[in-house]
């Protein structure tokens, strides 16, 4: 017979035990167990992107420092064949007093955070367009698995890009 009690108390010694690995208060690192979960699965990491969050989530901890960036993955599934549009990543770089020439932006974006009411920890519309536009061609296909409030769809349609999301 099926006894649901049972499996319940199963699942949560299975829990239990995940956690139970890890010391109290260890950083478990997700993002980075996302990105080599990524690799097993055949993906190919090709650019990790710092957002160095202006106005950080409230943190009352009193043992570490408060989390002040998120991570962007850029993967590709063959290395030698992707797109790429550099145009969009360009900016102007200081050689000297007076001079400057044209440069690929770096990995450590400073972009403004926008208030949102309808999710607390949405994606500016401007840290979604870049990557966007670098790397996806027009009428492509973005892939947003966790959704949240809609913010990379939005900027998919809006710049004709076609967009799968999960909510």
């Amino acid at each position: 017979k099926n006894h649901p009690e049972k499996k319940t108390h199963q699942m949560s010694i299975v829990r239990r035990a995940r956690t139970d690995k890890y010391p109290p208060k260890t950083k478990l690192g997700i993002p980075y167990r996302f990105r080599l979960r990524m690799m097993d699965f055949g993906w190919i990491p090709r650019e990790d992107i710092v957002w160095e969050k202006p106005a950080g989530v409230p943190f009352t901890g009193k043992d570490r420092f408060a989390c002040g960036h998120e991570y962007l993955f850029h993967f590709v599934k063959n290395p030698g064949d992707y797109y790429f549009d550099q145009s969009h990543a360009k900016r102007l770089y200081k050689t000297n007093w007076t001079d400057t020439e044209e440069t690929l932006m770096a990995d450590v974006w400073h972009i403004p955070q926008e208030s949102n009411k309808i999710h607390p920890a949405s994606f500016p519309e401007n840290l979604v367009k870049l990557p966007l536009l670098c790397t996806c061609p027009p009428d492509g296909v973005v892939l947003d698995p966790f959704m949240g409030s809609g913010t990379t769809a939005r900027v998919a349609k809006q710049f004709g890009r076609n967009f799968i999301g999960f909510v």
